[in-house]
């Protein structure tokens, strides 16, 4: 938090009169309590080669959390297996629960956005989608380096 907190305020002293945050998110990495996997948690530190991300906040209905673990297991195997086949897209998932509106964060990298628009569609057809509380904003953004981004801002 001190870093994202120190990165805002900065922002704000230098550029606060030109921009004003309408999102701030927080999160946290963890591993996936649905999903064994081979690193100890779902998100890629350092920078990106990807050209696009899409930022992906959501919350899960209260019946999604009643159902047995068993029965979200099973659902959250169906959405992986769909999810897969978009392997031109990385996904990095952060959890928010009690950090800020949002029980997760997920940030989509892909070169193709046609690829996530696909993806999103596909997901949406999955079997868990009815248990998604809502899952707005959907944040496209250009992946570049902050520093980058304020030269093109004031110097081009």
């Amino acid at each position: 938090f001190e870093a994202s907190n120190q990165f805002y305020a900065g922002f704000e002293r230098h550029f606060g009169s030109l921009f004003s945050a309408s999102y701030i998110f927080h999160g946290m990495t963890k591993p996936s309590q649905y999903f064994k996997q081979e690193r100890p948690q779902n998100f890629q530190f350092g920078p990106s080669k990807l050209k696009f991300m899409f930022v992906y906040p959501f919350a899960k209905t209260s019946e999604w959390y009643q159902e047995p673990k068993e029965k979200r297991d099973e659902l959250m195997r169906e959405h992986r297996a769909v999810a897969s086949k978009f392997e031109k897209i990385f996904t990095n998932t952060v959890y928010s629960f009690g950090l800020g509106d949002h029980e997760h964060l997920l940030a989509f990298e892909t070169d193709y956005p046609k690829d996530f628009v696909e993806l999103l569609q596909a997901l949406r057809e999955t079997k868990a989608r009815p248990y998604t509380k809502y899952d707005v904003p959907i944040i496209p953004c250009l992946n570049k380096p902050e520093k980058e981004i304020i030269n093109e801002i004031f110097i081009t």
